[in-house]
């Protein structure tokens, strides 16, 4: 066997594992210590290093290790995301942003001034200002493509179906009609 397929065989035994296990402990401790991100550990950033040799280590750690390292130090970590944002006054409280800062109901300009919370005026949503207009939310007007297609059709310089070809002539003479009878009167 060579000297490189004994070493990737102790690799992985326990004795290995175990030494592993205090080796990342050991590493964990000089990172937070220096204040060396996990990412900077986990895809082997410049401070890799930095905290092996704080650590005490006579020699670069293996990658198993540095993993072992950013799975130890990243299940210490709190999650990451956004993280719900209190009242400077009630730290237990949420709040919401004012030109005081964060406050919660209590601590609210409006509820120390003695007033009820405020509400936005009737008929100031869209939906109301929709109803009022009688606008459908959905309406949307016909694009001139449609209307430049149409009069392709009607003309025969665009190929349709011979019942769309009918349809199209028969509603544009019904126009034609429309107008010159509304002339007449």
């Amino acid at each position: 066997m060579s000297a490189a397929g004994a070493q990737d065989h102790f690799a992985h035994t326990a004795q290995a594992e175990e030494n592993r296990a205090i080796k990342a402990a050991a590493l964990a401790a000089a990172a937070r210590a220096s204040g060396v991100p996990v990412a900077e550990l986990a895809i082997g950033r410049g401070g890799r290093r930095a905290v092996w040799k704080a650590a005490g280590l006579d020699r670069a750690p293996s990658e198993a290790t540095w993993a072992a390292v950013a799975d130890l130090m990243a299940s210490d970590e709190p999650p990451a995301g956004p993280r719900p944002q209190s009242c400077r006054h009630h730290p237990s409280r949420p709040g919401r942003l004012y030109l005081g800062g964060r406050l919660c109901d209590e601590c609210a300009p409006w509820a120390r001034a003695g007033h009820p919370e405020p509400r936005p005026p009737v008929g100031s949503t869209l939906a109301e200002l929709r109803a009022a207009a009688r606008i459908a939310a959905d309406v949307r007007p016909a694009s001139s493509s449609t209307v430049i297609d149409e009069r392709a059709i009607a003309s025969g310089k665009r190929r349709s179906t011979t019942s769309t070809y009918q349809a199209v002539r028969a509603a544009q003479e019904h126009r034609a009609r429309k107008t010159r009878t509304a002339g007449r009167r």
